[in-house]
């Protein structure tokens, strides 16, 4: 049987660093039915001229040039180019293991599995390490256990590093201007999936750098909020059974997000809190918290200097 083909799309965006490490990554896979899709999100760097030089050398390489939209956008404009019967996104700064393709897609044809997923490294300057809390054995799961599974945590949110079905991934694409966007896309994907098929071997290097959206913080991080509730109104109306499990989960993060705010944002703080504040007043987290997050949340709903002394002082201790 003829092997499918697997389009992989990598939004592009001034990371010259990078993006031949990236690109030579895919290119070199040892699964070589590939369509490789490299969107020039409006580059101000040299990543538009390296894509084309790529492109005149490999026929699996297509190039987008287009003006900037962000991540969001830059994939949503790869994604009806793709000729694959599973497409899989890739961020430009990150890199494959060079049979990565390969384990994904045996996997799919072991199990029928509409997604395929599997563990990564997070890439460090000077070391990297595998992401501890994954499964420790290959597994095949159900449509509810996926979904559990996600809304829990034991699988990231992430859209990158996801094997996807073709007519899965293009029936959901990604808000245009959010941050965090994996986080209104991934529950969408999972609800379509019938099987997710997890692999223990880690596939892919998540790079870990201080410029990233991950590492920087200001008021767009707050979105992240906003997903969360997307994800909590989807739950709602789809899997009710899941909103406890996805309340515990929020319990945990909520209190992280508020540390960041308190400890990392310079301009905006106050309005960041009351946007944290609004959130509990609908979701109430404290009910479903441990007891150490729920002094947190409710010394954040008694003001910002309550939080504060509160959060100081368990840090304190912690040490």
């Amino acid at each position: 049987m003829e092997s499918p083909m697997v389009s992989i799309i990598i939004p592009i965006y001034n990371v010259e660093k990078y993006l031949r490490e990236c690109v030579d990554s895919v290119i070199g896979q040892t699964y070589r039915n590939l369509q490789i899709i490299l969107v020039d999100d409006g580059s101000t760097d040299s990543c538009g001229q390296i894509c084309d030089a790529y492109s005149s050398k490999d026929a699996r390489v297509v190039v987008v040039h287009k003006d900037n939209g962000g991540l969001s956008d830059a994939r949503n404009a790869g994604a009806p180019l793709a000729e694959g019967e599973f497409i899989l996104y890739l961020d430009s700064d990150d890199y494959l293991e060079p049979n990565a393709v390969e384990i994904l897609i045996a996997s799919q044809k072991n199990t029928g599995a509409d997604i395929v997923l599997g563990n990564f490294y997070y890439t460090y300057p000077d070391h990297e390490e595998a992401a501890s809390a994954w499964q420790k054995s290959d597994m095949t799961l159900d449509n509810k256990q996926a979904m559990e599974a996600l809304v829990d945590g034991r699988i990231e949110t992430f859209a990158w590093g996801k094997l996807v079905r073709r007519e899965i991934a293009l029936a959901h694409l990604f808000p245009k201007g959010k941050v965090f966007e994996d986080h209104y896309w991934t529950h969408f994907v999972f609800a379509d999936a019938a099987k997710v098929a997890l692999i223990a071997q880690p596939l892919v290097h998540y790079r870990q750098r201080e410029n990233s959206i991950s590492y920087t913080f200001d008021k767009k991080r707050l979105d992240m909020l906003d997903g969360w509730m997307n994800r909590k109104v989807f739950l709602e109306a789809n899997y009710p059974e899941l909103l406890e499990t996805c309340y515990k989960r929020y319990a945990q993060r909520y209190t992280g997000l508020a540390w960041l705010v308190l400890t990392r944002m310079r301009r905006g703080r106050t309005a960041a809190f009351q946007k944290l504040r609004a959130f509990n007043s609908e979701l109430k987290l404290q009910d479903y918290a441990d007891e150490k997050n729920k002094k947190l949340i409710c010394a954040l709903d008694r003001g910002d200097l309550a939080y504060a002394v509160r959060a100081i002082l368990y840090r304190m201790t912690r040490r």
